[in-house]
């Protein structure tokens, strides 16, 4: 994955300079299968830590609230490309806390949600929270997009397969996310994702996890967040003039850092650790790879992500 990043990177630096138009063309195509192999890369080592029994189901406490508000913020803009509306719905049964492995979750719906937009010209896209008379957490992803053949519905959540019925230009992707979530749901307690379609008239996407509710206030929880070390990605180079004291000052203000060297490095960090690790990013004005500026670039461009917030490091 580093030396993609790498060749991602240099395709922005490409883009920037003075090309013409013909060469912006090639650039844009360098950047967009950069894009896509990487993807396929992530998918597939995905794959393999399930079948290896290796992928990490952990828990923790969060408000569904939050989760709705990071799947709008993330996915936002891409759904505005396409004129969509994206819509969240929270039902009020559904515990202010609950206990769960957030990460994944949020893993599963991205992907579900994705796939609407993508196959959604025109309408809506919206996500539900609901609660059954069960107790069970109901997480369901609706859209007015083209919807799936009859003959398909099963054959979606197979690997490397993709509804060949859809229009060529929309068909993206590695064919390997509806297999992975599927397979994350049932990791995390759940029977499977179920699937309602009707070729032209949208599709019901939704899956149910057993996931605790949490007997304690949201003021508690921030109380208990704020005491928790804070975790700071610093990205700088090896001979860097910014001293060791950046360190201490970071530490003593109750956060952990992780440093690492270039942006290849880092963006290799994000991906092990997951974005959702850190809290905050550091980069130094002028990394060995690629200028602070396109860094950040790339990092938006990835993760779709404004709220971990970035701070540029001059000496």
């Amino acid at each position: 994955r580093t030396p993609l990043n790498s060749i991602i990177g240099i395709s922005d630096i490409l883009q920037d300079s003075q090309l013409t138009s013909e060469q912006q063309g090639y650039a844009k195509i360098l950047k967009k299968s950069g894009r896509s192999l990487l993807a396929l890369i992530n998918d597939i080592l995905d794959i393999s830590k399930i079948e290896a029994g290796e992928m990490v189901i952990t828990s923790q406490v969060f408000q569904p609230k939050e989760l709705l508000d990071d799947i709008t913020a993330i996915m936002k803009s891409r759904a505005e490309q396409k004129s969509i509306q994206l819509k969240t719905n929270l039902s009020s049964g559904v515990p202010e806390l609950i206990s769960g492995d957030m990460m994944h979750i949020k893993q599963v719906l991205l992907n579900l949600v994705s796939n609407a937009i993508k196959f959604t010209s025109r309408g809506w896209v919206q996500v539900d929270i609901s609660k059954d008379h069960w107790g069970m957490i109901n997480f369901t992803v609706t859209d007015t997009g083209s919807g799936i053949a009859s003959d398909k519905l099963e054959t979606i959540f197979e690997r490397f397969t993709q509804d060949k019925s859809q229009k060529r230009e929309i068909i993206e992707g590695t064919g390997l996310g509806l297999a992975i979530s599927n397979q994350l749901v049932a990791l995390m307690g759940g029977e499977r994702i179920f699937v309602q379609s009707h070729k032209d008239r949208g599709s019901i996407f939704s899956f149910v996890l057993p996931l605790s509710p949490v007997n304690i206030g949201a003021k508690q929880l921030k109380t208990i967040k704020q005491s928790e070390p804070s975790q700071t990605l610093v990205i700088k180079c090896p001979s860097s003039p910014i001293s060791d004291d950046l360190t201490t000052l970071i530490e003593n203000s109750n956060s952990k850092i992780t440093i690492v060297h270039s942006a290849a490095d880092a963006f290799t960090t994000l991906q092990q650790k997951g974005v959702d690790y850190f809290n905050s990013i550091l980069v130094e004005e002028q990394l060995p790879d690629m200028r602070c500026e396109q860094f950040i670039q790339q990092f938006y461009l990835h993760y779709d992500n404004n709220r971990i917030p970035i701070s540029i490091l001059s000496s």
